[in-house]
């Protein structure tokens, strides 16, 4: 089963025998940008919804309940622990525990750079656009601020640090993996971006894409400098309105960004809505899906060599997970 979140609600996909169908859909209306599945909770799936709150299923999304009413969520995910983190808008991380309420964690306000922190499109409030784990800490939070570097928490949200030199600040999607210390990548919005330190010291690694836009991003659960991203040809401002759109292609590397290579078996060289959500199935290493600006959903079973057509003729899909 996957969930699409659209700018107006969600929508679920089953596939039996190659062919998928569809499973309904709900929130109608909420503009759901970022999804999260519990990997402690079979079913849990969190939902946030860009100036309406936080929303929680425990049914593989066919029914949801409200969590969070005062939060502009931008990003959302679910520690091993259970413990669910929303990124928002202005820039702010909050946190619920198992079975407790949304509460924020120390302010980033005190951050020294967080008066040059912005956002490229008015009011130019910036926010976190995504959040990770560390692969070893559990108590090591990344945090990608749009735009303002990365955030690293070394004690659960109590203290930040500000990582900026050497990456560029408008990062759009993380991951980890493991290493002497962690190895973060970042996909921003000129180029890919790794770093071996835990994101003090970065490089960009950006040969063999075309196009320097990158959006999603996400690496392979049991080859985690396996990755995979998008990118578009320039900026949204130039393509939005472009009678070819994105011009979006999927890459994939295979050494952490050393070389990436397009990946787009079964679907057109380029494509016309940007991919703006990623996802794997954690209980299918090799399972891969991929939502589109311009409604259209893909799956590939083969970590991005092969791919299917899902669904067309939604909303503008931004994000998308798999449940149990």
């Amino acid at each position: 089963m996957i969930i699409v979140g659209t700018t107006s609600g969600v929508y679920r996909f089953s596939e039996q025998g190659g062919a998928w169908s569809p499973q309904g859909s709900a929130l109608d209306g909420a503009p759901v940008f970022a999804l999260a599945s519990d990997p402690t909770i079979p079913g849990r799936v969190l939902a946030a919804a860009r100036e309406v709150g936080v929303f929680e299923s425990l049914d593989s999304g066919s029914t949801w309940k409200q969590t969070a009413f005062d939060l502009d969520p931008w990003s959302i995910e679910i520690a091993a622990d259970g413990t669910a983190y929303a990124g928002t808008r202005p820039s702010a991380v909050y946190h619920q525990p198992p079975g407790g309420e949304w509460a924020p964690l120390n302010s980033l306000e005190e951050q020294p750079s967080y008066g040059s922190w912005t956002f490229p499109v008015a009011p130019h409030l910036p926010n976190i656009r995504d959040l990770r784990f560390s692969p070893s800490d559990h108590r090591t939070i990344y945090a990608a601020v749009e735009v303002g570097g990365l955030l690293v928490s070394r004690d659960g949200g109590s203290t930040w640090e500000n990582h900026r030199e050497g990456v560029h600040l408008d990062i759009h999607c993380i991951a980890t993996a493991p290493g002497e210390e962690d190895v973060v990548y970042a996909a921003t919005g000129r180029g890919f971006y790794r770093s071996f330190d835990a994101g003090r010291q970065w490089e960009a690694a950006c040969d063999g894409l075309a196009g320097l836009y990158l959006v999603p991003m996400v690496a392979h659960t049991l080859a985690p400098h396996t990755l995979v991203t998008a990118a578009t040809n320039g900026r949204p401002r130039y393509w939005r309105t472009r009678e070819s759109g994105a011009e979006a292609v999927i890459y994939r590397s295979i050494d952490g960004g050393s070389r990436w290579t397009p990946t787009m078996g079964g679907l057109p060289e380029q494509l016309t809505g940007a991919v703006a959500g990623l996802a794997v199935d954690q209980s299918n290493p090799e399972a891969l899906y991929a939502a589109l600006e311009d409604g259209h959903v893909y799956a590939s079973d083969t970590f991005g060599d092969d791919w299917v057509e899902v669904a067309n003729g939604l909303p503008p899909a931004h994000a998308i997970t798999a449940v149990s």
